[in-house]
């Protein structure tokens, strides 16, 4: 079962598509936090096309056996930032190790065909960066916890 949720990382929003363009309740600590939440009128859209980018490409995973875990991303839509982190998780370092030999450049390849398909505003937000790691690294290494692993 995959854990959903948002993480602050820093001064960014770090969350997966289940929890794009949801309501979340935060302290108004957490709220101080957070320059820009993932409901913000300006960055819905943007949001979206994350969001269906994601289920096309963990359909493509399944689709070529691509043992696909969890998926983060590090998201500001601020002005002064210019991308997006993807963090592509598998479940073992085993399975990471297997998809390396695959060849990882197709993975980021699939990604960021889906992102041009689904809209997603490479004219603002044009640097896309991939980190490829597994669950077993942060449950042995970061104390269970992506958070730890995020920041």
């Amino acid at each position: 079962m995959r854990q959903w949720g948002w993480t602050i990382v820093s001064s960014a929003v770090v969350c997966n598509s289940a929890n794009i363009g949801r309501t979340v309740q935060l302290s108004p600590t957490e709220r101080k936090a957070l320059p820009v939440m993932c409901n913000d009128n300006m960055s819905k859209p943007y949001n979206e096309s994350i969001k269906n980018t994601e289920t096309e490409f963990l359909n493509w995973c399944l689709r070529n056996g691509i043992p696909i875990f969890k998926i983060n991303y590090v998201v500001t839509w601020e002005k002064w930032d210019d991308g997006i982190g993807v963090y592509i998780f598998t479940k073992t370092n085993k399975e990471l190790k297997e998809l390396e030999g695959k060849g990882l450049e197709e993975i980021k390849v699939e990604f960021l065909e889906g992102l041009r398909r689904n809209n997603y505003p490479f004219d603002l937000f044009p640097n896309v960066v991939f980190e490829f790691d597994t669950d077993q690294n942060v449950q042995e290494n970061y104390e269970g916890s992506y958070f730890y692993r995020l920041r």
